[in-house]
């Protein structure tokens, strides 16, 4: 699959999990990490960084069947945190072309100086 061969984004994907709370019952947490690769692309405008607005702080993400991809799963890019904030959807009709696609959100939200050629 495409993904798995030319996908440029490494993505560390923390599926969400019951953890123990110490108290006998459970809290939400993080599972085991996933590390798949994935195509990555904004879904704000990128034009207004250069004159002072905030850099994009949501993205689509498409990438292979993954089942750890899941809404409010923790994903890892670029060394920010983002979290799938609507569950992914599948695309594809058979195996060979099947695949998913998920928003982010987070990050630094601008706070880290944009990246310019």
């Amino acid at each position: 699959m495409i993904f798995d061969r030319r996908a440029p984004v490494e993505l560390r994907v923390y599926p969400p999990a019951e953890t123990d709370d110490g108290y006998g019952g459970s809290a939400p947490g993080l599972g085991r990490p996933v590390t798949i690769r994935a195509f990555v692309q904004p879904l704000d405008a990128l034009e207004g960084v250069a004159t002072g607005w905030a850099a994009p702080v949501r993205w689509k993400v498409l990438t292979g069947p993954c089942e750890a991809v899941q809404a409010w799963a923790r994903v890892e890019m670029d060394g920010e945190l983002w979290h799938v904030v609507d569950p992914p959807r599948v695309h594809g009709a058979s195996r060979r072309t099947r695949y998913l696609s998920a928003v982010i959100e987070g990050g630094s939200g601008g706070v880290r100086e944009a990246q310019h050629p």
